[in-house]
């Protein structure tokens, strides 16, 4: 909804914006899974490099899709802290 006052003071213009909470939750939850996902796929590939004693692969490995996973990863904490601080704004 947007809403725009003319006052002898000027404009003032209003945005409002209704987010569903069980939108929020869910995506809270697909967000908590898609991160832990990706904590079991990196710890698990991690010990298979170690267990089967592929050190160039896991230094290789590590340094060239390590910098894509550190991205994913930090990109859905990112997400994952801004659907939290909307459910806690939206949710009282």
């Amino acid at each position: 909804m947007n809403s725009t006052f003319q006052g002898e003071g000027g404009i003032l213009s209003l945005k409002a914006q209704m987010k569903p909470l069980k939108l929020l939750k869910t995506s809270i939850i697909i967000s908590t899974l898609k991160l832990a996902i990706y904590f079991i796929v990196i710890i698990t590939l991690v010990s298979l490099a170690i267990n089967h004693k592929l050190f160039t692969l896991l230094i290789f490995g590590g340094f060239f899709v390590g910098i894509f996973a550190f991205n994913l990863v930090s990109e859905e904490i990112k997400q994952l802290k801004s659907l939290t601080k909307e459910f806690k704004t939206y949710g009282q």
